[in-house]
């Protein structure tokens, strides 16, 4: 089987020759392609975002905009090489929130609708 195992797809256009890029990544573009490997090869094709990411609010971010398996980063990894774990946690932080939040509604704490 000659396919591909990943794809990481870095949403931005290519610069010029005095400019490396064209500005932020374009993470709409970047998700219009996940859907698009979705729908062709399902979860068999894991796709990593990459671009936008120099911290772990980023790295939330980037997963939450493109619906990507993962995220590559390079500059922000560099800057802090802590990033994932980083984010891992803020990850698990707003997990334990919600939490709260679903167990509060159960319990009739839901506001107007009970």
């Amino acid at each position: 089987d000659g396919g591909c195992a990943l794809l990481a797809v870095h949403g931005r256009y290519r610069g010029s020759a005095t400019r490396r890029r064209d500005g932020p990544a374009h993470l709409e573009q970047v998700a219009a392609v996940v859907a698009e490997v979705k729908r062709a090869a399902g979860e068999q094709m894991p796709v990593l975002s990459n671009g936008n990411v120099r911290s772990a609010a980023d790295l939330l971010s980037a997963l939450a905009a493109t619906g990507a398996d993962g995220v590559m980063s390079a500059e922000g990894a560099l800057d802090d090489p802590a990033i994932f774990g980083r984010a891992a946690a803020e990850a698990a932080q707003r997990k334990r929130k919600l939490r709260k939040r679903i167990d509060a509604l159960g319990e009739g704490g839901g506001g107007a609708g009970g």
